[in-house]
């Protein structure tokens, strides 16, 4: 295992025990859906207050987004803040249309799993601003401009999504504890949610959508390049997709435990 990520060798190991017979034991893995993560932010987040409207934007962020919690928060030890691998509020940019109205947000975020330098990459991802359930755009729009706005100096070196009273950039660890709290208080089982639930809730809607595989991927950053090939292309179709995950109302038969990312997971997402 020589120069091997830690996390990676035991995914080996894992994969040995398989072939031994005795694989082990599988973890239940629950996406959040759009529907239920509007009611837990509702009911359970005050989004006037500027520390509760960074979590709930990014709550909705990641889900839209298909992004992993590492890619919009620290995972860092001590919850440090690297802007090489995490997104300042510089990194956030909008579109107008001709009478000046914001139409879509755009943030620019590094793919975590990506290795070497694709590792410090930023790639453009790009939220529809409403939605039935979700609404990224506007969630975004609202709290850099009234709910935690910061001079424009300072961005560069502000976290995307913060703690206001200290600047500091949130955690994964924060994001899974309050995201369980606020899906308890609807009465789901939130010790069954983890911060990568949000991904996965992500990709089950855009399937339930019938987008196919590999438009999740594209739009999920599985794979970076077939990404931006994707959004240069065919950008309209990828916004639709897009509003699509902020209306599903994503069907109780559908699948969700789906994991469409598996080998993307560590013991942190299910702490």
């Amino acid at each position: 295992g020589a120069g091997l990520p830690l996390t990676r060798v035991n995914k080996m190991l894992d994969g040995l025990a398989r072939l031994q017979g005795a694989p082990p034991p599988k973890r239940l893995r629950i996406g959040v859906r759009p529907r239920h993560l509007r009611q837990a932010i509702d009911a359970g987040l005050d989004t006037r207050d500027s520390l509760n409207a960074n979590y709930a934007t990014a709550f909705e962020v990641c889900l839209v987004a298909i992004a992993r919690a590492g890619e919009i928060a620290s995972g860092l030890p001590q919850g440090a803040c690297d802007f090489t691998r995490h997104p300042s509020r510089a990194d956030l940019s909008f579109q107008y249309d001709s009478s000046g109205a914001p139409i879509s947000a755009t943030i620019m975020i590094v793919n975590s799993k990506a290795r070497g330098i694709e590792a410090r990459r930023k790639l453009p991802v790009t939220l529809p601003m409403r939605g039935s359930y979700l609404s990224p755009g506007l969630a975004l729009w609202t709290l850099v401009h009234r709910t935690d706005p910061v001079p424009a100096d300072r961005r560069a070196t502000t976290p995307l999504f913060r703690d206001p009273a200290t600047n500091k950039i949130l955690t994964v660890d924060g994001l899974r504890a309050s995201l369980r709290a606020i899906l308890s208080n609807i009465g789901r089982d939130g010790t069954a949610y983890g911060a990568h639930s949000l991904r996965i809730g992500g990709a089950t809607a855009m399937a339930f959508c019938q987008a196919s595989a590999e438009v999740i991927k594209d739009v999920g950053r599985w794979r970076s390049d077939a990404y931006l090939r994707y959004i240069r292309e065919c950008r309209g179709q990828y916004m639709s997709y897009m509003t699509q995950i902020c209306n599903a109302d994503v069907d109780d038969m559908e699948a969700d435990h789906l994991d469409l990312d598996a080998h993307d997971l560590d013991d942190s997402d299910y702490m």
